[in-house]
């Protein structure tokens, strides 16, 4: 897996507006989270997910980037 497979996780399971867990990614992807660690600070610095205490959120500038990908 690489960053844009986790993008692409965290938007199909959170949506629009919601949020997704670290131990959710862990089981949906499979890895453990310090590999998933890394790619999500990747994301984070690229601006295209916001990190909150309830979980992993795609933002504003990520939705635009996976509807033009994936939508």
């Amino acid at each position: 897996m690489n960053r844009d497979d986790i993008l692409y996780e965290i938007y199909h399971r959170a949506g629009n507006g919601g949020f997704i867990t670290l131990y959710r990614l862990e089981t949906e992807t499979g890895l453990s989270g310090t590999v998933l660690r890394s790619m999500l600070e990747d994301l984070k610095s690229g601006l295209l997910i916001y990190e909150h205490p309830e979980g992993f959120q795609v933002s504003a500038e990520g939705m635009h980037y996976c509807k033009s990908r994936w939508v």
